[in-house]
């Protein structure tokens, strides 16, 4: 699976932080379920063809572990971002994005509505 780095351009990320591109049907749906862990410095982006609202939701079943979400949309801005809890079955973006970046919640703090995200492979 690709590899790629995530550079927050309007605040410098407190670590490196890099994330496994994800944009096939059953990557998404399986996201991190079922996974023990994630370190610290890794994270998983699931990209669609567009911005929207319904492709970017997420489910939180199967999860050993909470997550931070970030939402990103096709201009490379955070559009939202959320808090989720193991095992909660469903968590949609406020505004439509076309990314959804999922890390620990310790780095959630990290990102902003309106920050400015890029991808580097």
């Amino acid at each position: 699976m690709k590899q790629i780095e995530i550079i927050n351009k309007t605040k410098p990320l407190a670590l490196p932080l890099t994330a496994r591109y994800c944009d096939g049907y059953w990557c998404k749906f399986k996201g991190l379920s079922f996974q023990k862990e994630l370190p610290g410095n890794e994270s998983l982006l699931m990209a669609e063809e567009r911005d929207g609202k319904v492709n970017t939701s997420i489910h939180m079943l199967w999860m050993n572990f909470d997550l931070g979400i970030v939402w990103i949309n096709n201009d490379g801005r955070v559009v939202d971002k959320a808090y989720a809890k193991k095992w909660v079955s469903f968590l949609a973006p406020k505004s439509p994005a076309r990314y959804t970046l999922e890390i620990l919640p310790d780095r959630l703090a990290e990102f902003e509505i309106g920050d400015e995200i890029v991808f580097k492979d």
